[in-house]
């Protein structure tokens, strides 16, 4: 009698054990489809800076200018997926806004966006900020701050977010 009752013990904790994990499997695939984001939804890229951006032709002397890529004769330039977005050829105080207010081409997954801005030589020891955001109307999806390097005028970052898992909730 008592191996009877031993065997139903350990098939009932087996079984429940298995309808747990089946159960808690479903419950999960259920809350990831419906969080999943829709490609059709309108996102949007804020750049803030700390500095007055200018193109290379204000400022030819600096080696390290004509060495980088991607910027050239851009003050700012935006690239998303590889593609350009947004490209400023003039000098840009920090007071103005750069926003792309439509990103075409965000899909499912893995986005990538690539910023860089050319500011004035910095002096010893100044350092700049340049900031990015991306939106999905009043959601933040993602953002990401990028400082200045010691003597380089370039101030660049890969942001990559994804569509399907935002940051945080704006309220």
């Amino acid at each position: 009698m008592r191996i009877l009752l031993a065997l139903g013990i350990g098939v009932l904790l087996l079984g429940g054990t298995y309808l747990y994990t089946k159960l808690s499997a479903l419950a999960v695939a259920d809350f990831t489809q419906s969080s999943q984001v829709s490609v059709e939804e309108v996102y949007s890229v804020e750049l803030l800076r700390t500095f007055t951006a200018i193109p290379q032709s204000e400022n030819p002397d600096s080696e390290a200018a004509k060495d980088e890529v991607p910027t050239q004769r851009e003050s700012i330039r935006v690239l998303f997926q590889g593609k350009p977005v947004l490209s400023r050829k003039d000098k840009t105080t920090p007071e103005v806004s750069c926003v792309v207010d439509r990103l075409d081409g965000v899909e499912a997954g893995r986005n990538e966006i690539f910023v860089c801005a050319r500011m004035e030589p910095p002096k010893s020891g100044e350092l700049a900020a340049l900031h990015i955001r991306v939106r999905s109307g009043n959601r933040l999806v993602a953002e990401e701050t990028f400082a200045s390097q010691e003597n380089s005028p370039l101030i660049y970052g890969t942001l990559i977010f994804d569509a399907e898992k935002p940051a945080r909730e704006k309220p």
